[in-house]
């Protein structure tokens, strides 16, 4: 499906059926989402990818599991967050290893941003949380300094083997390489806000 710029989608309409909704941003070839929803079949899983070529592979992999509550978008991260998403409708967003863009001149270009933490706490439920996994310790410190300037989100230890490991925390994991992890659950709610939508459709697979 393809919505109109501006249209919140439907999640019972996307997925054909009522059940709490997880983003996986970032989703690259879907190794995360393909195992997070064998575990969890009760629970409809959106994973966003900006590269088509990936966004492809994960949509045919879900299609050849047999996995119907697996939906894979491809679209930018976030203005599919700002645009398409109706507030207080999503239970878990799942950030793994986000191009960090290390060099200083290239900041901007970063998805974790005070506005793009914003669109995250909008998005939530109220008890649903976000979770960040990153290799990078600059990026981990920039991302606990603007999650933790919300005063609607409070911070929780992540309990170990409660999600499977991406492919990039397999990887660094066998290296010996220090991964860094963080959850912040919504606590409060949030009002609807306007937000400038424009630019282009998406396409889900």
């Amino acid at each position: 499906m393809a919505p109109s710029t501006g249209q919140r989608l439907d999640w019972e309409v996307v997925f054909g059926r009522k059940a709490p909704v997880v983003l996986d941003l970032g989703a690259g070839e879907g190794s995360f989402s393909l195992a997070y929803s064998v575990r969890h079949p009760g629970k409809n899983i959106m994973a966003v990818e900006r590269k088509a070529e990936r966004a492809r592979k994960a949509a045919s992999r879900a299609q050849r599991l047999g996995l119907d509550h697996v939906k894979v978008l491809h679209c930018d991260i976030g203005y599919f967050l700002r645009c398409f998403v109706p507030p207080s409708s999503i239970w878990e967003i799942h950030l793994l290893f986000p191009d960090p863009w290390p060099k200083r001149r290239h900041a901007k270009r970063r998805l974790i941003t005070p506005a793009f933490v914003s669109d995250v706490v909008l998005a939530l439920l109220p008890g649903g949380f976000v979770r960040f996994v990153t290799d990078q310790a600059f990026y981990f410190e920039q991302a606990v300094e603007h999650f933790g300037r919300q005063k609607e989100l409070q911070p929780e230890k992540e309990e170990v083997g409660s999600f499977p490991p991406s492919k990039f925390e397999t990887i660094f994991l066998a290296q010996g390489l220090p991964v860094y992890r963080a959850i912040w659950r919504k606590i409060g709610g949030v009002l609807e806000q306007e937000l400038p939508c424009a630019l282009s459709g998406i396409s889900v697979r």
